[in-house]
């Protein structure tokens, strides 16, 4: 639901419905959406502008935003093992191999664009952690702040990578280390305030954003969202758990072998970290979902597969070439078949077929742009809702139930001047049109 969402606001801002600081789905559902703050569905926009209003335009941007955090990651990959790319396919394999990344990417989510802003500031830390520049803090600020203007608050963790810089690779005192934290907070806030205070919108987008969502999901006023705390740790093992695995057997099996190896610790303490920072803090709030690992799970994998890597190294030295070929050949055909199932399943319905099913040949027959009754039972229904005006910007009207088109159930009770036009087995949504004749008295 809540990609579908996304892309629905992203496609009238692209259309001229609703602005960038105040966005919107329609003027009788969701007329004002300030859930999240509105970077995302400001570029996402763009694509519709400039592509047009195709039902894949959100999935052309999802494959962007995925070949940005492969660019990202291979860009560490890099400065990790600066003369080695022939191991970066095992981790591609293996974030591929998470379930959420695809599930996330696949439907749209706002975690994917938040932690490509986070990243590229973390990246940007990482990079020059021997020797910052103001301009390296000053960019790296920028990408938080636009981390920042896409989720809100749980994107700031890369406000925390100094630190670990300086507590992994003790390369720059403690002094110098606090010098750029602070730099770092105050051309974050510096660049956040020039946007906060450059309109009146932004402001008020802003203020309406902080008490409803932050607040609110901080005090549990939010719905129904109230879970353990510990459940998010608990969901980032169990997405993590193929990486996790290889990890361990490769460990056990250098453990078996005798292997001495020399890990790199300084770099994977630092992607536990960096992956730990941006999942602890969404403890603080009862409103978890699986997605929310998204941004941690890129670092994490990183710190698996350098301990894979490590180990492997060192077993290619007791294993015939062909071996590794094989592995080598396993692990592309894996990146392989993952790419073919997410191919197969591009634009279906993946769940509530029954009731959604039926929704696009209805839009057939409803002229666009068109504003049609419905039956009250499904008012607060959001999947239902976006699907009408992601497809084709029908509007469902529950006060006005006399209108010319009227969308319901087999059990809907409508006026007998409306006569049934659209009804298939197997799915739940009916369409009435009310008689000319009738409607004309």
């Amino acid at each position: 639901m809540d990609g579908n969402i996304y892309a629905s606001l992203s496609r009238n801002l692209a259309f001229g419905i609703g602005n960038f600081w105040d966005p919107s789905l329609s003027e009788y559902f969701g007329k004002e959406f300030h859930d999240h703050p509105p970077l995302a569905f400001g570029i996402q926009a763009l694509f519709f502008k400039l592509i047009g209003d195709y039902f894949w335009v959100e999935k052309l941007y999802s494959i962007f935003i995925l070949i940005g955090h492969l660019f990202l990651i291979k860009a560490f990959w890099k400065e990790i093992f600066p003369n080695s790319k022939k191991n970066l396919w095992l981790l591609f394999l293996l974030y591929a191999l998470v379930p959420t990344i695809s599930w996330s990417f696949s439907n749209n989510m706002l975690e994917n664009t938040m932690a490509l802003f986070s990243g590229m500031a973390i990246f940007i830390l990482f990079k020059n952690r021997q020797q910052f520049k103001w301009w390296h803090l000053l960019l790296a600020a920028f990408f938080v702040v636009c981390a920042f203007h896409t989720k809100g608050p749980v994107s700031l963790y890369p406000l925390a990578t100094p630190f670990f810089l300086f507590l992994c690779f003790k390369e720059i005192s403690f002094w110098k280390m606090l010098l750029q934290s602070i730099a770092l907070l105050a051309f974050s806030l510096g660049i956040f305030a020039l946007v906060y205070f450059s309109s009146v919108e932004a402001a008020e987008s802003w203020t309406i954003y902080f008490n409803k969502q932050v607040l609110g999901t901080i005090t549990a006023e939010n719905p129904s969202y109230g879970v353990r705390r510990s459940f998010i740790l608990e969901r980032l093992i169990l997405e993590m758990i193929i990486p996790l695995v290889l990890a361990l057997i490769y460990l056990i099996i250098s453990k078996t072998k005798k292997l001495k190896i020399n890990f790199q610790t300084a770099f994977i303490s630092f992607f536990i970290f960096s992956g730990l920072s941006a999942i602890l803090p969404i403890m603080i709030s009862p409103k978890q979902w699986s997605f929310y690992t998204v941004p941690s799970i890129l670092y994490l994998v990183i710190a698996l597969a350098i301990i894979i890597v490590q180990i492997s190294s060192k077993l290619q030295k007791s294993l015939k070439q062909r071996h590794f070929k094989w592995i080598n050949g396993m692990g592309l055909a894996g990146i392989i078949i993952v790419f073919i199932i997410s191919l197969n399943s591009f634009g279906e319905l993946s769940r509530d077929k029954g009731k959604l099913g039926g929704i696009m040949e209805i839009c057939e027959i409803l002229p666009k742009n068109s504003l049609v009754s419905a039956d009250p039972i499904y008012s607060n229904d959001w999947n239902l809702n976006t699907y009408f005006i992601r497809y084709n910007y029908i509007t469902l009207d529950y006060n006005n139930l006399e209108r010319e088109f009227f969308v319901g159930d087999r059990n809907s009770k409508v006026d007998t001047s409306y006569q049934l036009v659209y009804q298939k087995e197997g799915e739940e949504l009916v369409l009435f049109k009310r008689n000319q004749r009738d409607a004309n008295k």
